[in-house]
């Protein structure tokens, strides 16, 4: 069941992909991925939802990268707004991203292999 909260979207479950660890202490803000990635960058503004960053990267002083790098943004095709994170390393089959609320308000990482279709692209603040 997905709830609404500020424009975000709120805990929903998704099945776990593969190597996930998830602390179930704090969250940051409303728990959302959206006030993960912003408290992380010091990202302040409204606006910054993964679709809206995704689509105005260029107004936005985000630099697209068509490969990961330590510290971009992950933009992914899952729940109905999409999701983001944080791209924490980067290994030889794939990455661990560090994000909020792919277990609902949880932070926690996962590994992703680098050709998983859900990922739409990586961003980096210039």
């Amino acid at each position: 069941m997905t709830s609404w909260d500020d424009g975000y979207v709120k805990a929903q479950t998704i099945l776990p992909k593969t190597n996930t660890s998830y602390d179930t202490g704090e969250y940051v803000g409303n728990g959302s991925c959206v006030a993960f990635v912003k408290a992380s960058l010091g990202v302040t503004e409204s606006w910054f939802t993964p679709y809206y960053v995704w689509n105005h990267a260029d107004l936005l002083s985000l630099t697209p990268l068509s490969k990961p790098k330590i510290g971009s943004i992950i933009i992914l095709d899952e729940g109905p707004v999409w999701h983001m994170g944080l791209v924490q390393e980067i290994t030889e089959s794939g990455i661990i991203i560090i994000e909020q609320n792919y277990v609902p308000n949880t932070v926690g990482t996962r590994n992703l292999n680098i050709d998983d279709p859900d990922i739409v692209g990586f961003l980096y603040l210039d």
